[in-house]
């Protein structure tokens, strides 16, 4: 990359940062994500193919040292603020120093977790978040434990299949193929395994970045007392979507028996006994690949109250 091109997209990041305003806690910001972008493309401008390729064999090792750390109960046992030596953290966590050191210095190496001269262990920002229960970790660990298996092997399954073709059925893709379950759905899969709570769970901590308020005005919807279903959420898990929607809209808490909510049997019976849908929210047994029952009135099959 010539040095006029650099100096461009530097004062493009420049002007970016400028306009950038700090949002608490690092939440959603268009601002940050287009410093991100600027960042990210003068990164790769300056990376060369053979750097290129020893980064994503990092970050490779970096996710399954991750996993496993997270699993062993390691990021809990470094202190919120403050440090902790390799010596104190393998007798915490009763894993063995050696193994805990090799596993936390790929994590050193991309950043994640901090190290001092002394061999001293500390939390990045990153890191601190990860080790909270309900934090981002959790949708990390969910998408890990339930996607990778089958697509770090996608060049298998399809080789196997001899069908270079997208999967078209619940029931036959890398997800079930990679756990020997073909003939299930994905669904059944995790509702089986206990998956099915990680992933609500790892759903709602997707909240800040991606807010259900805010960008539409949905109290137009409530235009008169009677009438039709007015606001229907397919796929809606155990309701929090909906319940972050209702309690901002003062014109849709006069009407929740006119609101459904709409899922298959498992996450339906997780949504009526959660406790997180708004007093009067309908849930309805419905498969989003099925046709959609409520057309401009009342109908279909609701979940029994």
């Amino acid at each position: 990359m010539d040095k006029e091109a650099l100096l461009r997209m530097a004062g493009e990041l420049s002007g970016a940062v400028t306009e950038y305003n700090a949002t608490p806690g690092l939440d959603a910001s268009p601002e940050r994500d287009r410093i991100l972008h600027l960042a990210r493309k003068i990164t790769i401008s300056l990376t060369s193919p053979l750097h290129f390729t020893w980064t994503q064999i990092t970050n490779m090792y970096a996710l399954a040292c991750l996993r496993t750390i997270m699993q062993l109960g390691v990021l809990q046992r470094i202190p919120s603020t403050g440090k902790i030596s390799l010596h104190q953290l393998s007798k915490q966590s009763g894993v063995q120093a050696s193994l805990l050191q090799r596993l936390l210095r790929v994590l050193v190496t991309t950043m994640f977790i901090s190290v001092d001269e002394n061999g001293d262990y500390s939390h990045t920002r990153i890191s601190r978040a990860y080790g909270s229960v309900m934090g981002p970790g959790m949708m990390f660990q969910m998408t890990y434990d339930d996607c990778f298996p089958g697509l770090g092997r996608l060049h298998q399954y399809l080789t196997e299949r001899k069908s270079y073709t997208e999967p078209n059925d619940q029931s036959y893709n890398p997800f079930t193929w990679a756990r020997g379950q073909d003939g299930k759905t994905v669904w059944e899969i995790m509702a089986a395994s206990g998956g099915l709570d990680m992933f609500q769970m790892a759903l709602s901590t997707m909240d800040k970045k991606f807010p259900a308020t805010g960008f539409f005005d949905f109290g137009c919807l409530a235009t008169d007392e009677t009438g039709p279903d007015i606001l229907v959420e397919i796929g809606g898990g155990t309701g929090r979507t909906l319940n972050a929607i209702v309690s901002a809209t003062p014109e849709l808490q006069r009407m929740p028996e006119r609101i459904v909510l709409q899922e298959i049997e498992a996450p339906a019976a997780q949504a009526r006994g959660a406790g997180i849908l708004p007093p009067g929210v309908r849930v309805m047994v419905h498969n989003m690949f099925d046709d959609q029952p409520i057309k401009g009135e009342s109908s279909g099959k609701l979940f029994p109250s």
